[in-house]
């Protein structure tokens, strides 16, 4: 059996994979986002929260793609929340 062990940055953030499937695709849309524009721009996997750090004004593409990914980020978060206080609550 083959286990995939997030990396820190995701764990860090936002905890292990939930068990729960709402949640899971929760968890996984907002790894999808971040993991994308990680390997888009090159940010290594020591670089802390999900996007690493915010880029320079001087670099105009990278940063529309960081404020991009941070906004996508920003509203699948709260599904993320809203399913785990659900189940906290069932």
């Amino acid at each position: 059996t083959l286990a995939y062990q997030p990396p820190e940055w995701v764990t860090d953030t936002l905890g292990e994979r939930p068990a729960d499937p709402n949640c899971g695709a929760a968890w996984d849309a907002i790894v999808d986002r971040a993991l994308h524009y990680r390997t888009e721009h090159g940010i290594p996997v020591e670089a802390p929260d999900l996007l690493g750090p915010e880029p320079s004004s001087g670099d105009v593409r990278q940063r529309v793609a960081w404020l991009t990914a941070r906004r996508d980020i920003k509203r699948d978060l709260p599904k993320l929340v809203a399913e785990r206080q659900g189940l906290a609550l069932a």
